[in-house]
């Protein structure tokens, strides 16, 4: 029974990607386009109307009528020579208004994180817009307030190679 399980396991594992219509790689600069942020995190120069932010390295695996979304990223404004870290598993999205979309969300005792991503092409070019936004409820260690980000952000994305994303996830740039 082990066997069959593992087996089945394997086989739809391997199968994704055979099925996919086409894999993608991007290069995504996340530039604040709205910072709704207070205190400390207002004032931050990287989260500056106009400022780099971040920078999203996402893999687009589109399948038939879904796609999987696979995502790295670096905080801080570009060029990060630190490498990626990594955004969790491979997240299915489908397809809605033209946008696949990519959630993060985290949620402790601590602090609460919310992190939208959407990705979308405009004349043929794959673009970003994400909201983030994070709250702590309690005040931590070495901090004198409770933090509270907000912002909206947005990015034209570049399209990079198989080997010039790996590289980049592990090595930085």
């Amino acid at each position: 029974m082990n066997k069959i399980f593992f087996t089945t396991v394997i086989f739809f594992a391997l199968t994704t990607n055979l099925f996919a219509k086409e894999i993608i790689y991007l290069k995504c600069p996340e530039i604040v386009t709205k910072n709704n942020s207070k205190g400390v995190l207002e004032s931050m120069g990287w989260s500056a109307l106009g400022k780099e932010m971040g920078r999203t390295y996402a893999k687009i695996t589109i399948l038939k009528s879904s796609a999987k979304i696979k995502l790295h990223s670096t905080l801080g404004a570009y060029p990060d020579k630190e490498k990626p870290a990594s955004g969790g598993p491979a997240q299915k999205s489908k397809l809605e208004d033209g946008k696949y979309e990519h959630n993060d969300i985290w949620n402790d005792d601590k602090t609460s994180m919310l992190d939208n991503r959407y990705f979308f092409k405009v004349n043929n070019k794959w673009e970003l817009s994400g909201v983030f936004m994070n709250k702590d409820k309690v005040i931590q260690e070495g901090v004198s307030e409770k933090l509270y980000g907000a912002y909206t952000y947005a990015g034209k994305c570049e399209e990079l190679s198989k080997k010039k994303y790996k590289s980049i996830l592990k090595k930085g740039e």
